[in-house]
């Protein structure tokens, strides 16, 4: 705690020394940014408050809507009715914002000028304020007029009529959306199609290339546990006689003990193969025991070797068939497997080529089938909008309040400006002066000097001020203070401006000599008038609030419905 007020105390003391230099920025600033706050234009607000019975617009049109509709429908009803293009280009026009002879280009800039200065705002239930502001109060004031009486005189037909042009043109534009959406369709199936080993399916390409492989090896997994089963059957078929001998003629009672002899070191030999190497003593032995064997019963005559057939070795027969069969299909299955495998690792060169141009068909038809959602969308809209027009007649309309002439700028607010300006200069002048201070940071207490050099302060010496040191010191505050209060004055005479009008006149005559354009004059409005002189004055006539009967006639509304009496 100590520590940080002794902090404190140290920027108040480099603050206090570069005094002067805070005061300095400080002046800088606020010259800058006050000259800069006095010459904004001013922003003039008008406004109009109307009654719409906006329910007869939306709830008729959608079987089973509500009758009363929520406040966004309802704005959502009158912003799509005043700020429509047409409507604005004919209140630009009305208004006299633009000179007659104005391009196509600034007409529509004017438009979209109007439609962010304006504001429509629900109040309470059909009950609507209508805002605009702008740097004349004139133009605010013809501007709000103008949207009004587009609002209010826009007839029926002629706002049909666009409605059935654009409708019209919207129908060829989803036409020719939905043919370029389906040739893009059928350029992306034919390519899928086309190249449906490479980009085929939801799996990569490289993923079917491990499949295909994978199923390689397990085809060659099985021919392997085939051949080996073959094998083993061959060689048992070969250590079976075909017949059972003549020994067994007669009642099976053996007649040479050489065939016995020989079956059973047969069956010793297959033992010992199965549990020794072929190089094994006793492998040898008994093969030349079975080849003598062998020899002996070949001397012997055919009425000994004879015998009936052995049913063993004819199932051993069958189940080698059986085998070999067996490993001929796995053969011709590893080479079709083999072969599909070669065949699609032979197209990894085109891949990336088939991969980048198959995401840009897939891309060029997400982008036509949302451009041509978005034009399904507007046609309906449009065809709504329509619809909202032919009851746009029959609206039950009042205005409550007329547009003003606005008296007083509603922007910018001066004296916050000046006065942020103010605290903006002095927390500028601060900052940078005790960022100067923390570079040049002087020893300003003995506590500071041991931090720095880790030595044992014995002592301080205090400075002895003459009296020329004082009266130098009084004249530096009395000229601060004077600075500081000449800055203040200033503020309090800005203050005073901007509350009279001279402050206006101050800004007109400035503003030339600066570069930047002065308040235009009356525009010609729908309301102007020429007087006797020959100069327009912008009258706006209130009066009553309802509109005659034969006015809708009048404006080409067929049965449009109006209050019969009252004002606003």
């Amino acid at each position: 705690m100590h520590d940080l007020i002794e902090r404190a105390a140290t920027y108040a003391r480099y603050a206090w020394r570069g005094r002067w230099s805070v005061l300095g920025i400080t002046w800088l600033v606020c010259l800058i940014g006050w000259a800069v706050v006095m010459l904004l234009p001013d922003r003039y607000r008008s406004s109009v408050r109307i009654y719409a019975d906006t329910d007869r617009l939306v709830s008729p049109l959608v079987p089973g809507l509500a009758p009363s509709a929520s406040v966004d429908n309802r704005l959502g009803v009158i912003q799509q009715t005043i700020l429509s293009s047409p409507n604005l280009r004919r209140v630009v026009d009305m208004a006299g914002v633009l000179p007659l002879d104005a391009s196509p280009e600034e007409v529509a800039r004017a438009a979209r000028e109007v439609r962010e200065n304006t504001d429509v705002i629900a109040e309470e239930q059909n009950f609507f304020e209508l805002r605009y502001v702008d740097g004349d109060p004139h133009v605010a004031q013809a501007v709000v007029q103008s949207l009004l009486d587009v609002f209010t005189n826009s007839g029926v037909g002629s706002r049909r009529g666009d409605i059935e042009a654009t409708e019209s043109l919207l129908d060829e534009q989803v036409d020719e959306a939905k043919r370029r959406l389906d040739e893009a369709e059928a350029r992306l199936t034919r390519f899928i199609e086309e190249n449906s080993e490479v980009v085929g399916g939801d799996r990569s390409y490289f993923r079917r290339l491990e499949e295909l492989r994978r199923e390689a090896d397990g085809v060659r997994g099985d021919l392997a546990l085939a051949n080996a089963q073959r094998d083993q059957l061959e060689q048992q078929l070969q250590q079976t006689p075909r017949t059972l001998g003549a020994n067994f003629v007669g009642g099976g009672v053996p007649q040479d003990s050489r065939q016995v002899e020989l079956a059973a070191m047969r069956e010793r030999l297959a033992e010992l193969r199965a549990r020794y190497t072929p190089q094994h003593p006793d492998v040898v032995a008994t093969e030349r025991t079975v080849a003598r064997l062998e020899a002996e019963l070949a001397d012997a005559p055919a009425a000994v070797r004879a015998g009936p057939p052995n049913p063993q070795y004819d199932a051993l027969r069958l189940q080698v068939g059986q085998a070999r069969a067996r490993v001929q299909s796995l053969e011709v299955e590893l080479a079709a497997a083999e072969a599909r495998a070669e065949t699609l690792a032979a197209k990894a060169p085109v891949v990336p080529a088939a991969e980048s141009e198959l995401r840009n068909l897939t891309r060029d038809y997400e982008i036509l089938k949302r451009g041509y959602e978005q034009l399904v969308q507007s046609r309906d809209s449009t065809r709504l909008a329509g619809a909202l027009g032919e009851r746009a007649g029959q609206l039950d309309f009042r205005i409550v309040e007329p547009p003003s002439l606005p008296q007083a700028p509603t922007a910018p607010d001066r004296l916050l400006l000046m006065a942020a300006v103010l605290a903006g200069g002095l927390i500028a002048g601060i900052a940078i002066t005790l960022a100067r201070g923390s570079v040049d940071a002087p020893f300003d207490s003995p506590r500071a000097l041991h931090r720095a050099f880790d030595l044992r302060i014995l002592g301080t010496i205090s400075r002895f001020k003459r009296p020329v040191d004082r009266w130098r010191r009084r004249r530096q505050t009395a000229g601060f203070a004077l600075c500081s209060g000449s800055l203040a004055l200033l503020l309090v005479v800005l203050v005073v401006l901007e509350r009279s009008e001279w402050g206006d006149r101050l800004r007109e005559t400035v503003r030339p000599l600066v570069g930047l354009s002065t308040i235009r004059p009356a525009p010609a409005g729908p309301a102007d008038t020429a007087g006797a002189s020959g100069s327009r004055e912008l009258a706006i006539m209130p009066g009553p609030t309802v509109m005659p009967a034969a006015m809708p006639a009048a404006m080409g509304v067929e049965g449009a419905k109006f209050p019969e009496g009252g004002e606003g």
